[in-house]
């Protein structure tokens, strides 16, 4: 293979080769992305003019760490946090790539908007909960100080509200397409796990079984 045809098949991949070293793009932006904390000394502006640029400062810090589509926290902003142990739970929207592809980019944003409707309708105020879009039609919830049988039953109950959904609801084109939209079902597939690695496993077993499901690790059943 080439170089330039290399350097395309990693670029697809999201890969590229720095300082001889192969790179995911993902680990490069997390490497530059970071919100800077205000020391102490300069929270509170003296005069009216650095209230004013504190204020203006506050506001672009709080804009990076919010995921502009769906008000989520920014996926870079939650891979900075620091999480305590608990449960993971990974979604991955059933068929949305092919409502983009079939429907238009418009109906893909629909659909990505009501499964994230979705997720958030299902968590309660009381869990320590951070949820992210991880991309596309991707999200991921961090739950801490629970057990992986209640991650599990949040799962189970995030499913089902998913699946109240209608994609419709966020789409304003079309009215052939609306009325398609509007049959459809909204569906995921959902995977838990004490870690990351974890859940996507068990994401992969759900899909692998059909999806519209939530599937664990068979190794913590016996937990």
């Amino acid at each position: 293979m080439q170089k330039a045809e290399l350097k395309e098949h990693l670029n697809k991949k999201g890969i590229e080769i720095v300082k001889g070293r192969y790179v995911k793009k993902s680990d490069i932006l997390a490497e530059f992305y970071s919100v800077p904390k205000i020391p102490d000394d300069l929270k509170h502006g003296k005069t009216a003019r650095e209230k004013e640029y504190l204020k203006i400062i506050n506001n672009l810090m709080a804009i990076v760490q919010i995921d502009p589509m769906t008000g989520l926290v920014h996926k870079e902003h939650f891979k900075s946090l620091e999480k305590s142990q608990g449960a993971y739970i990974m979604i991955d929207g059933d068929g949305l790539k092919a409502i983009n592809d079939v429907h238009g980019h418009a109906a893909g944003t629909a659909a990505i908007l009501a499964l994230s409707d979705g997720i958030k309708a299902a968590l309660r105020s009381k869990d320590d909960t951070t949820v992210t879009r991880a991309g596309g039609d991707e999200f991921i919830v961090h739950i801490e100080g629970i057990s992986i049988s209640a991650g599990v039953s949040i799962a189970n109950r995030i499913l089902d509200s998913i699946r109240k959904q209608k994609i419709a609801t966020h789409y304003k084109g079309n009215k052939e397409i609306k009325n398609k939209l509007e049959k459809m079902k909204l569906t995921a597939s959902l995977g838990v796990g004490h870690t990351e690695e974890e859940a996507d496993k068990a994401l992969y077993d759900a899909k692998k079984k059909g999806r519209n499901r939530v599937e664990y690790q068979k190794a913590l059943k016996a937990a």
